[in-house]
Formats: structure tokens, C-alpha cells, sequence
């Protein structure tokens, strides 16, 4: 996208500069990623119960209700700060937590990031052409029904640790036994900045 504005210089002409306005977006999927089967188990031996977070209702959890890898939410961290990207929600945390939720999560990890969104659940939609290919809830068409109704995002990555996408979307798929890495983090800024 491109957002026109104008300059006088000093010979009193006016000159119309164009500024390149980047929206690079981070469409997040959770268990798998900022979490992962060896942490799980680890507080499970530790606490018992589900090892895995989410399962809330409060407006307020604790980090022991969200159980968030501490190295998993320093490498989106890093990703976030070399790149400037926003999230999108497309975990199936959503159908349970809202914006402002996530965004309290997050700051339990002392994380403040722009979540701008979840994407829509197509699981509760009809017989659609792309549901009888691939399924009610096919993670694919529900990030791109999101990029049909938001034309200003220039780049996106989708980081989750399922495939349920299409071959061309930029995904980088997580190995749920480790969650987000180095590695994975890598990708992604590759991807956001070269314009996926």
C-alpha cells in the first residue's frame, strides 16, 4: 500500500512523497507452539492435571492457568521485534478467549504485542466447495477468508503445528514436542520480510 504526503523544501516547491506502508501479520496457532508436549509433561509431573493451558474462564488467569513455555514466548518475541508483526488468533483458543484475553495472557509473559484479530471459524458454516475438499474447520480457508476481508496486510506467516493449510501459504509448522524454536523463528522473519 501506498500513503501520498506532501513536503515543501526550502526552494518553496512541493514535492508528493510516497511511503511505503508494510502490514505484516503473525497468524498464531498456541498448543504447539508458545507451548509443547515435553513442557506439558514436565508440569504435569510437577502439578498434575492438564499440562496443557487454556482450559479457563476467568478474564484474569494466572501463568498457571496459561502454561506458556518461557523459551517458546521469547523466540515469538524476538520474531515480533525484527519483524513488527501483528498476530492474528487462529488457535482454537479463540472460541474461548477474546482479543482483550490473549492480550492479558500475553502480558503475563511480559509480552505487550498488537493482536489485531482472530480469524473467522468456518466449522460453524455450511456446505461450502472448499469444506467438502477439506474439511469444516480447514485452517487454510479460514486464514484466507481473514486476507479476503483485510486487503492492506502485505505479508503474512502462519505459525502452527498442524497442516491443515493450503501448499502455497506460508506456513512454518512447529514439531508440537518442542514448540516455536530458533530454527522456526528464523523462517518466519525470512518470510515476513521478503513479502509471503
Amino acid at each position: 500500500r501506498f500513503s501520498p504526503w506532501k513536503c515543501r523544501f526550502d526552494s518553496g516547491r512541493e514535492y508528493q512523497i510516497t511511503e511505503i506502508i508494510q502490514m505484516k501479520i503473525i497468524f498464531l496457532d498456541i498448543d504447539g507452539v508458545l507451548n509443547n508436549d515435553r513442557w506439558a509433561n514436565l508440569l504435569h509431573h510437577l502439578y498434575g492435571g492438564n499440562g496443557y493451558g487454556g482450559f479457563f474462564r476467568t478474564k484474569t488467569p494466572k501463568r498457571k492457568d496459561v502454561k506458556w513455555d518461557y523459551y517458546n514466548v521469547g523466540e515469538l518475541k524476538h520474531l515480533m521485534n525484527k519483524t513488527g508483526a501483528s498476530i492474528v488468533i487462529s488457535s482454537t483458543w479463540r472460541f474461548n478467549h477474546d482479543v482483550n484475553a490473549f492480550k492479558y495472557m500475553f502480558q503475563l509473559y511480559g509480552l505487550k504485542p498488537k493482536i489485531i484479530g482472530m480469524t473467522p471459524d468456518n466449522s460453524r458454516q455450511g456446505i461450502t466447495d472448499q469444506n467438502v475438499q477439506y474439511g469444516a474447520g480447514f485452517r487454510g480457508g479460514e486464514v484466507n477468508a481473514y486476507l479476503t476481508n483485510h486487503p492492506e496486510i502485505t505479508s503474512h506467516v502462519i505459525l502452527d503445528d498442524n497442516s491443515d493449510f493450503f501448499p502455497d501459504q506460508p506456513l512454518v509448522q512447529t514439531d508440537p514436542e518442542f514448540g516455536l524454536t530458533e530454527i522456526d523463528r528464523i523462517r518466519a522473519i525470512d518470510i515476513l520480510n521478503r513479502g509471503a
